[in-house]
């Protein structure tokens, strides 16, 4: 279990004080970052990538020719070959599951997929999570979902929860909410818009990581101070 900071722009992460930062925090970046031709790791290492394919691709991918599904598992490859090279550990991939989940033929879809690229970041000592969106508008459903597919699929896929912490709110109760998937997440981005000035209660986060911590989780948290697309 660790705390970091992710980054969602080239100028916020180049701009960081390399000397001022404590050994003992992780990095997380959008893979934007990662293939930026300045993208120096030994000056910044990064424990975690987002979107290492964008999201819009892997949702249209489910759908597409063997051909279209095979050249996106061979671009996979080349950047999870990129990534191990850089040191990273783990990458989150926005599936849009909420969309996916309630259907069982777009999950017999995504585990086509899945299965491939899971071996893909595991031959590059990588862990694969898949990235979901909190809170939404009927996530009581999506979460019992969520549970049992990584259950049927057998393939030791965790999740990466993306927290809009603001419009969750105060009395947001991790526990009440996502009783089911404590012990499947292995993430969670706590984002903020902090180009508005938003800022993160020290309340709330304790509340969330004290809790994860109650149940053993090995879960690692991010800070993730949201300036772009990215994180929305």
């Amino acid at each position: 279990m660790m705390l970091g900071i992710a980054f969602d722009s080239w100028n916020f992460f180049d701009s960081i004080p390399i000397d001022t930062v404590p050994e003992d925090i992780i990095f997380e970046a959008d893979a934007e970052i990662v293939n930026n031709p300045a993208f120096n790791p030994a000056k910044l290492p990064l424990f975690a990538v987002r979107n290492m394919i964008p999201a819009r691709l892997n949702r249209l991918i489910l759908e597409s020719s063997f051909k279209l599904q095979m050249d996106y598992l061979e671009s996979a490859g080349k950047q999870a070959e990129l990534f191990r090279e850089a040191g990273i550990e783990k990458v989150m991939i926005d599936f849009d599951l909420p969309g996916i989940l309630s259907d069982c033929s777009r999950q017999k879809m995504l585990l086509k997929i899945l299965q491939p690229l899971k071996g893909i970041m595991y031959d590059n000592n990588i862990e694969l999570e898949l990235l979901v969106r909190l809170p939404f508008s009927g996530m009581d459903e999506f979460i019992s979902h969520a549970a049992l597919f990584r259950q049927k699929s057998m393939l030791g896929i965790n999740y990466a929860i993306d927290l809009h912490i603001h419009e969750a709110g105060f009395d947001w109760d991790l526990p009440e909410e996502i009783p089911e998937l404590k012990f499947d997440i292995s993430t969670i981005n706590f984002i903020y818009d902090a180009a508005l000035g938003n800022k993160i209660n020290p309340q709330n986060l304790k509340k969330i990581i004290d809790y994860m911590k109650s149940e053993g989780s090995k879960c690692d948290f991010f800070l993730c101070p949201a300036g772009n697309i990215n994180f929305q």
